[in-house]
């Protein structure tokens, strides 16, 4: 569930698409917070002054406990406006999340995105052991069902070259991947 966002216009006529757009966009980077935010506040609207550069703007405004971003950009074009406040927003949303995963203890029913447990392997002698018995690591990873989409807006937040996540469109598990040219791959188990 997206929180509550409240989008209004100043000075411009705002149309259903780019209020969708704007909505979608920061929607699904404060999704993440879930649970902490109140309504996310988003002024678009133009202001004449001599910078032609600088006559649309964008503010966005949310709050997460006791913490307040407020993000401002202005631009030649409201979408361009847009793009660079959400840009903006997306970083301080990585660096208040992992302030808050940081200093927050967890709730005893919170069921975080996906944690992980290292778990130490069966030791095997060294001359009984075959390539395939040589893993120096095991995790147990405990994830939370979401769909493809939320995947790719989690594994944006991270630095991971790969990402496992319940798929809850397929009822499968399925492993996300960054490639080498910086696009994303999907991972799916075959049927039948």
């Amino acid at each position: 569930m997206e929180p509550p966002v409240i989008v209004n216009a100043r000075q411009i006529d705002l149309s259903p698409a780019l209020e969708a757009y704007v909505t979608r966009k920061v929607g699904r980077l404060v999704r993440h917070l879930e649970g902490l935010i109140n309504p996310v506040r988003i002024e678009l609207g133009y202001d004449d002054v001599r910078d032609a550069d600088k006559r649309f703007f964008a503010e966005i405004t949310l709050w997460v406990g006791d913490n307040i971003i407020r993000i401002e950009e202005a631009a030649a074009d409201l979408r361009a406006a847009i793009d660079q406040a959400t840009d903006l927003l997306k970083k301080e949303v990585e660096q208040l999340r992992d302030r808050i995963q940081e200093h927050r203890p967890r709730l005893k029913n919170e069921v975080p995105m996906a944690s992980v447990r290292t778990i130490p392997p069966e030791e095997t002698p060294a001359e009984e052991a075959s390539p395939a018995d040589r893993i120096t690591l095991v995790k147990e990873l405990e994830l939370k069902p979401m769909t493809v989409e939320e995947a790719v807006d989690e594994m944006a937040l991270t630095d991971y070259q790969f990402f496992v996540f319940h798929n809850v469109e397929t009822d499968s598990i399925n492993v996300l991947y960054r490639r080498k040219d910086g696009s994303l791959g999907l991972i799916v188990p075959a049927t039948g």
